[in-house]
């Protein structure tokens, strides 16, 4: 009786790293549960505005509703400036001297944010 043996070739690493993650100590899975849980406590006792304003991200937001009024200002100093415009012009180089500066300390932030994260 003749006996044919084959050999089989297994992959060294045979579980992909996202699925590898799955099978972590459950100390750290109960670790991020509770950070979850964490989170969630702080979301619902913030509130709408506290979750604009007191987020991490709180100073990007601000920095952004302060350019979206600074433009609408601006918009209507366009406009004013039919009428009035030496004080209207006036009125737009501090708004968009406030623009520039607001979207310098925006662009600021993140290039520094990046930098840290490398």
């Amino acid at each position: 009786m003749s006996h044919d043996e084959t050999t089989l070739q297994l992959d060294p690493n045979p579980t992909p790293k996202a699925e590898s993650q799955e099978f972590s100590n459950p100390d750290e899975i109960r670790r991020g549960q509770d950070y979850a849980h964490q989170l969630a406590l702080i979301d619902r006792n913030q509130g709408s505005i506290g979750r604009l304003i007191g987020s991490t991200e709180s100073n990007l937001t601000i920095a952004f509703a302060v350019i979206v009024v600074a433009g609408l200002c601006c918009v209507g100093c366009l406009i004013g400036m039919a009428w009035q415009p030496d004080v209207f012009l006036d009125a737009m180089k501090f708004f968009g001297t406030t623009i520039l500066t607001v979207a310098g300390y925006v662009f600021g932030v993140k290039s520094s944010s990046s930098n840290q994260a490398e």
